[in-house]
C-alpha cells in the first residue's frame, strides 16, 4: 500500500493452529519502504513466529535494504 511522503507498508498476520506435535503460532511479517529520490528507496522487514501455547517460544528477525539508482 503507498501512502503519502513517498512510504509504502505491507502487513500479514497468520494464526496457525496446533495439534498433539506443534504448538498453535501466529506469524507476522510487517515491511516498511521509503522512496528517496530519483527512484530509488530504502527499507525494513520485520518477521516474527510466536508460540501461542508457550510464551518463551517465539523466534523475530529484522532487516534492512536499500535499491539505489544512480542513472
Amino acid at each position: 500500500m503507498e501512502l503519502a511522503g513517498g512510504f509504502g507498508i505491507g502487513l500479514i498476520n497468520m494464526q496457525v493452529r496446533g495439534d498433539e506435535i506443534t504448538d498453535a503460532n501466529n506469524y507476522t511479517a510487517l515491511r516498511l519502504r521509503k522512496n528517496v529520490g530519483g527512484g530509488s528507496d530504502v527499507g525494513v522487514l520485520l518477521m516474527q513466529r510466536q508460540s501461542t501455547d508457550d510464551g518463551d517460544n517465539y523466534n523475530r528477525v529484522a532487516g534492512i535494504d536499500a535499491n539505489i539508482r544512480f542513472f
